[in-house]
């Protein structure tokens, strides 16, 4: 099972992202400084004071939402308003038919030639729905749009990476093989940013946030923030 590295950086309990229950297993709950933790059952380690984000010099950014809380879908377009993505929007029947199988090898292929001159957005649905699917097929869900990813990685290595949704997040990280995410700080409250480790994409720069998380200009923050440290990366 993958780990999440914690990291040193926050001194007080105010940013202290992530506290640790244990009930059998390790178990990530949230801290006054966070909402639901976006990774459970991971076990806790510390970052090395040597640790620094890796962000690559070349290639487009990879955000991933698998959530279709409200939040997201307003962050999503507030981001689309301001700076230039493509998106691809993923209907849940492609993970759930079986009828559907070749298709999403298909549209992996599609996503990987996007990713070589684009920033993208891979999204479940499109978006507009309000509906909850039930709990198996929720899994169903998140469990192929992982696996969709890892696909899209195969051939592609995006600039940096980002996970909208615990679910997500995890069943994006098994899919690549990551054991887990070292932590190094937070890009606004709740927006944690870290490197993968090993696995397909080992030190890859990710940021994770709850999917119901978020003022509406989150993403732009986001996109702002990386769009700095390649300009300091390149200099």
């Amino acid at each position: 099972m993958p780990c999440l590295l914690k990291s040193t950086a926050w001194p007080t309990p105010e940013h202290d992202m992530w506290s640790l229950t244990c009930n059998g297993k390790h178990t990530w709950t949230e801290s006054r400084a966070s909402p639901r933790s976006l990774m459970s059952h991971f076990q806790e380690r510390n970052a090395g004071e040597g640790d620094k984000p890796n962000y690559f010099l070349k290639g487009y950014h990879l955000l991933v939402c698998g959530t279709v809380a409200e939040p997201t879908r307003l962050q999503i377009s507030t981001l689309l308003e301001a700076y230039p993505y493509q998106v691809i929007s993923l209907e849940p029947r492609l993970f759930l038919d079986s009828t559907q199988r070749g298709n999403p090898l298909l549209k992996a292929s599609h996503a990987q030639r996007i990713l070589l001159n684009n920033n993208l957005i891979i999204r479940v649905g499109t978006g507009e729905t309000r509906e909850r699917p039930s709990k198996r097929r929720a899994e169903g869900i998140v469990r192929g749009l992982g696996l969709f990813v890892a696909e899209v990685l195969r051939e592609t290595t995006p600039a940096s990476l980002f996970l909208s949704g615990g679910d997500t997040a995890t069943a994006v990280l098994e899919a690549i093989g990551a054991q887990g995410i070292r932590l190094h700080g937070e890009i606004v409250p709740g927006m944690a940013v870290g490197t993968l480790i090993r696995g397909l994409m080992d030190g890859l720069s990710v940021v994770t946030k709850a999917g119901a998380f978020g003022e509406k200009e989150t993403l732009v923050a986001l996109h702002e923030y990386w769009s700095k440290k390649g300009k300091e990366k390149s200099a």
